[in-house]
């Protein structure tokens, strides 16, 4: 009764130094019930690890360079902090049971030559960690480049139902810093990557303002209504990008705190009262028309007095992922009883998603700003929202463009240019590898 996901991992969830993420919202959706994949939380989740060293790397500040070993008792730490403050939030159901390592179940030491005992094989219920100690797995079954630090996804699951079975998750030990004791900085590598074996994605809250100089509200606004103060210990622990060395943002990241991280794993994992004690915040953003609905375009909320912290975001159309068409719709929860809260429209900076990001928005970033605000051309102005549990508030969002302007047109996910008239007026193009060509014009 259990159906391997043969494709997934196109969607593998990587979190690495400075290139490309895959993996808050749900990390595998079925589109057409808008049900999310998830394991089944009426009974703990059983996860194992493997049993050799976490990682080995050369310490080049020592002359000559000298070998460091991060053993699996280190690893093995890892894994039980980063289940276990999983298993802590409040407002969750899920609940994660470190077993013990792969012995348990009769497996070896996993290396590069046996890793197939793992992916892709079934193994009965369970999340099943392995340590890429010299980064040979990495290399030599992924194809992955030396700054991979992890890959994790769901694997398998019960047919006809969404519901997870079994996980993966690689984590590469060669890529710790030598001077990082007990690999403490890379904790929210492991943290990050645990999250992605339990169904969750990425999300663009915080750390896109971090660690690429991105407006912390929308890009064109030079005041904004909260304070501007984000430090490294904001970004999220689902950002798609970490800096795992000491003093970098790996200990932050390791910290389940962000009402964005909160949320997306309750939304997931619904605990007693999930929704009902919280404000939400629901709506759709729409195109110049105000008609077309937009998939893929980040929406965020802020507390006006604690604008970091508790902040959160959702893709629109995250739960079907651009499968059925157009899809604008969006719901925030997890918001703080009482307090005030602005919400603005943001474009993806870099990173994977599942949802395909709108990476160019129609019209400038803004905040919503109540129905007479949506008319005007100004994408700063805004109205704040007062979070009430049970009573979630509407905020439909239009995107504007100030009369002769640049009128950009959205082609669609996949499509490129090929060829562009002098004027503008025509183009042509195609979808992909060996897809269909085009010719465009405005009408």
């Amino acid at each position: 009764k259990n159906r391997h996901f043969s494709t997934l991992l196109a969607l593998a969830s990587v979190a690495t130094l400075t290139s490309t993420a895959f993996a808050g919202g749900p990390l595998l959706v079925d589109p057409a019930t808008k049900s999310a994949y998830h394991y089944d939380a009426s009974q703990p989740i059983p996860v194992y690890y493997d049993l050799g060293n976490l990682g080995v790397v050369p310490d080049s500040s020592t002359n000559p360079p000298t070998m460091v070993t991060f053993d699996n008792t280190v690893g093995k730490k890892l894994v039980e902090k980063g289940f276990r403050d999983w298993s802590a939030i409040k407002t969750s159901s899920m609940r994660a049971t470190v077993v013990g390592d792969f012995s348990k179940i009769g497996l070896p030491d996993i290396d590069s030559t046996n890793v197939t005992d793992i992916i892709g094989t079934s193994k009965g219920r369970g999340i099943y960690v392995i340590f890429d100690a010299d980064g040979s797995i990495m290399q030599n079954f992924f194809g992955a480049g030396d700054g991979i630090l992890g890959i994790s996804s769901p694997e398998f699951s019960i047919a006809g139902t969404t519901i997870i079975t079994e996980s993966f998750v690689v984590l590469n030990g060669s890529a710790i810093d030598p001077a990082d004791t007990n690999a403490l900085n890379f904790q929210g590598v492991a943290t990050h990557e645990f999250g992605h074996s339990l169904g969750m994605a990425h999300t663009q809250t915080n750390g896109a303002a971090f660690f690429y100089n991105d407006n912390l509200g929308p890009n064109s606004c030079t005041s904004l209504p909260y304070a501007n103060i984000l430090t490294s210990a904001d970004v999220e622990t689902m950002y798609p990008y970490i800096n795992p060395n000491v003093g970098g943002t790996g200990m932050a990241q390791a910290n389940l705190h962000t009402t964005d991280t909160l949320a997306a794993f309750s939304d997931l994992y619904p605990g007693r009262g999930w929704t009902k004690s919280y404000g939400t915040i629901t709506g759709k953003v729409y195109d110049l028309d105000g008609k077309t609905e937009l998939t893929g375009v980040n929406v965020i909320a802020r507390n006006l007095a604690d604008p970091y912290v508790d902040s959160t975001s959702a893709m629109t159309g995250q739960m079907t992922q651009g499968q059925l068409g157009p899809d604008g719709s969006f719901t925030l929860h997890g918001l703080k009883p009482g307090a005030q809260y602005v919400v603005y429209v943001d474009a993806i900076m870099a990173g994977g998603f599942p949802t395909p990001p709108l990476w160019f928005l129609p019209g400038a970033e803004r905040f919503w700003a109540g129905d007479r605000g949506e008319r005007s051309y100004n994408p700063c102005s805004y109205r704040a929202f007062t979070a009430i549990p049970g009573k979630p508030a509407e905020a439909n969002i239009t995107f504007a463009r100030v009369p002769g302007a640049p009128v950009l047109y959205q082609l669609g996910y996949g499509a490129f240019v090929t060829g562009l008239s002098g004027d503008g007026s025509v183009a042509v193009g195609g979808y992909g590898r060996g897809g269909p060509i085009f010719r465009w014009t405005a009408s």
